[in-house]
Formats: structure tokens, sequence, C-alpha cells
């Protein structure tokens, strides 16, 4: 961002008696020059004409609920500051204002389409753009503060693991020994896989699988719960009764 960072000496910005909601706007556009490899401009916090203005209204803890900006070059050409405004859209429902001349064109609140700013939260027909053509104004209401936001980690899929028997398992929870040999694996979505013990012993019955999904004749696992330290297995037979399974974790 021009005038570098908010802990800078040199930034004209890191001044006293900024609130903490100008300080996070501030790193907001720190984050978003760094994430969107584009070079961001503040031009204007507290330093701004006196005025009904949230750039000298009063912040948690300081001065001031907005900030202007603009990329690096200057100018009023179409468009040339909305990657300025479109680093800002994406918490859009969290500004109290985001003011442009030359805005993206979408779904208003009303049901419009067409060119919109962002005013209460919610987007409008662009307003008071005579003033907006060579930067975007930025403010939020009071104690409102967000960081830049950033794509979540694509899950790790899930590892089969390989138990006594050589069996692989998904979401592997534990392994139960089977009262006349072999072993249950218990996976955490409730799925039962039998195995023998590893050691050249008999396969455990099957006796189902995911809780509810047996068919007619076969029993079905209804549930695994945490046992004493190890686990009860409840097994509903095709007669209805159902049978309850003690087992210390293998």
């Amino acid at each position: 961002m021009a005038y570098d960072s908010i802990s800078d000496p040199s930034n004209p910005f890191n001044k006293t008696g900024l609130s903490v909601e100008v300080r996070a706007l501030l790193r907001y556009v720190e984050d978003a020059e760094a994430a969107t490899a584009t070079q961001l401009v503040v031009t204007c916090t507290t330093d701004h004409p006196a005025g009904p203005t949230r750039h000298l209204q009063q912040g948690t803890d300081g001065l001031g609920l907005a900030i202007d900006g603009r990329i690096a070059a200057r100018g009023t050409y179409v468009n040339q500051h909305r990657p300025f405004f479109d680093a800002f859209a994406k918490v859009e429902t969290q500004l109290y204002e985001l003011i442009y001349a030359y805005p993206p064109s979408g779904k208003r609140a009303d049901g419009t389409i067409g060119p919109y700013n962002i005013k209460a939260g919610k987007r409008v027909a662009p307003y008071a753009v005579s003033g907006h053509k060579d930067h975007v104004h930025v403010a939020v209401n009071r104690t409102v503060v967000f960081r830049y936001p950033t794509p979540s980690p694509a899950p790790t899929p899930a590892t089969p693991t390989p138990k006594p028997g050589g069996v692989m398992v998904r979401n592997y929870l534990a392994s139960l020994v089977a009262p006349n040999g072999g072993t249950w694996h218990l996976a955490t979505d409730g799925g039962i896989v039998t195995d023998t013990d590893g050691a050249g012993g008999p396969e455990a019955p099957y006796l189902g699988s995911v809780p509810g999904s047996g068919g007619a004749g076969v029993a079905r696992v209804r549930g695994i719960l945490p046992h004493k330290g190890g686990y009860k297995v409840v097994v509903q037979h095709p007669d209805e009764t159902v049978s309850f399974f003690h087992y210390p974790a293998a």
C-alpha cells in the first residue's frame, strides 16, 4: 500500500488518534494489495474537509470511520479505480458506504439491475458520484472491524487407513475384537468393516454397516457409542430385537 505499512514511521497516516475502525480499513487495504498484486493507495483518512462525513466521526477509540483510496496511477477515466472498489465489494454487506462514480453492474436491493454503490450494507443506485471520479470512498459503522477475506484451504481428502488384516478403512475410528474371532473396524460415519485378526484367524461376522441402511434379513448397526473406555455397538436384528455388544478398543 502506498505509505507502506501502518506501523511505518514514514506513513503520513501513522498518527495518534486514528480509530480502530480506520486502522482496520488500512490493514484491509494492505491485505487486499498483497492478495491481488495491485498497488493501492489510501488518499485520505481523517484529513478531510469539515462537513457531514464519516471521515470526521468518532470511532470506538479514536477519530474516523472512513477512508478514501485509488490505484497507484492518478486519473479519472472510466473504471480506473475499480480494483479498489472491487476489493471492498467482497465485504459489501458490512460497509456503511462504498462510493465510486464508475462501479460495476449487478442486482440492487430494490430488484433493479444496473451500476451500484453501497449504502448501509445494501446495493443502491450510484450516488454522490460527482465527487468520486478519481477515488473510492469506504465507510463503516462504529464497532465494525474486519479483515480481508482469504479462501479457506481445501479439506484434505480422507486417507484410507490400513488395519490388521490389510483392509483399508475410510474415516477410521477404532477396531473392536469380534466375540468369535476377527475384527470389526468402526468408521466415524457409523460404518463397520469386517476383517480378520491379521493372524490368519476367521473374519468377523457381517452385521450391517451404516446405521439404518441394512436390507431385509440383514442385521443393522444402529449406533456406536463410547462406553467405559471402549465402544458399545447397537445392532438391530431382522426380527426387530436389539443386541448390545460391549468391546474395548483393540
